[in-house]
């Protein structure tokens, strides 16, 4: 089985901060969870990269917590582009197919 390095985007960590600044603000307890967690899921691409959904430009997304992880799978690297709210619309749009 082939395992894939990882490598987070300054965009990736850039929106992690952004949405663990605003779930501070509805739920404290929970937000150190989801931004460790954020790092977590992100190694469980190294083994399966290819399990993600499809998106434009040769694009997949992994689910986590109702957040989307943008992601592109390179020769033996996964790079981490982005992680989104689907619900903000203006943010996920760029990644999706109109």
């Amino acid at each position: 089985m082939q395992k894939f390095s990882i490598n987070i985007s300054e965009q990736a960590h850039n929106s992690l901060k952004e949405i663990t600044k605003n779930k501070i603000l509805y739920d404290a307890s929970s937000t150190l969870v989801f931004f460790n967690g954020f790092y977590d899921d992100t190694k469980t691409l190294g083994v399966f990269p290819h399990r993600g959904l499809n998106l434009i430009n040769n694009l997949k997304a992994k689910i986590y917590k109702n957040h989307l992880i943008i992601y592109q799978i390179l020769e033996t690297e996964v790079n981490i582009i982005d992680i989104v709210d689907p619900r903000q619309h203006s943010v996920a749009k760029k990644y999706f197919k109109n």
